[in-house]
């Protein structure tokens, strides 16, 4: 697993590449006395911007921001702090186009690679990483990785994200998140449109079938918190 040395920072791949040509750095908040170490870890991963959302008073974002850019490798970080919302709670639909808007524009300039293999470092794949942060990064910031990876991964579906979410980061997401992830968002509020391969997964009834099972006994596993 990639994590990120410091305890509070976890380092996320993209679980493919071609899809969605970015890594995620899921944190706690830093404190103030700690903020020189997590910006050493954003930097390490070549984190282009913090999503706090949390409340802005934790510290303070010009700090975060000049300790990560870099005069010599013309490197920039931007504090991201207009999208918040409630702890242990989901995103409005406003806040949703606005993290949605800004992940396409992070995708759209991001190096392009035919690889799909994921890497074995820390960011050794060379993509930008999107950090965000709540208060104790278990639950405000998984919410909008898993949004991230359902976007523009549509080979996986809302309980295969959060499996994989826990894989790196334990504990993550609660029950009501997860219900919003699979009852709403991925029904109702997600732009890219996976009609078509709903409609095929339903022309096979005995497939069908074995797949609800399965999903079944994933929702069970990923209730249990």
């Amino acid at each position: 697993m990639n994590r990120a040395k410091l305890p509070g920072v976890t380092h996320l791949p993209s679980p493919h590449p071609q899809k969605l040509p970015l890594s995620f750095v899921i944190s706690d908040c830093p404190t103030p006395e700690r903020l020189p170490e997590y910006t050493r870890a954003f930097t390490k991963l070549q984190v282009t911007d913090v999503i706090r959302i949390c409340e802005s008073s934790y510290y303070d974002a010009q700090q975060l921001e000049s300790l990560c850019s870099n005069a010599n490798t013309n490197t920039t970080v931007k504090v991201i702090d207009d999208i918040k919302f409630e702890d242990g709670g989901v995103p409005s639909p406003e806040l949703l186009s606005k993290f949605l808007d800004l992940l396409a524009d992070r995708i759209q300039a991001a190096p392009t690679s035919s690889s799909t293999s994921m890497p074995t470092q820390p960011n050794s794949s060379g993509y930008p990483a999107l950090a965000m942060h709540c208060v104790s990064g278990l639950g405000r910031a998984p919410v909008l990785v898993a949004v991230a990876i359902l976007e523009y991964c549509d080979h996986m579906e809302p309980l295969d994200v959060v499996e994989y979410i826990r894989g790196y980061r334990r504990g993550a997401l609660n029950k009501v998140q997860l219900k919003w992830l699979e009852d709403v968002y991925a029904k109702k509020l997600r732009r890219k449109d996976f009609a078509k391969r709903r409609r095929q997964r339903s022309t096979s009834p005995m497939k069908n079938q074995a797949s609800d099972k399965t999903a079944d006994k994933a929702r069970r596993k990923c209730m249990i918190l």
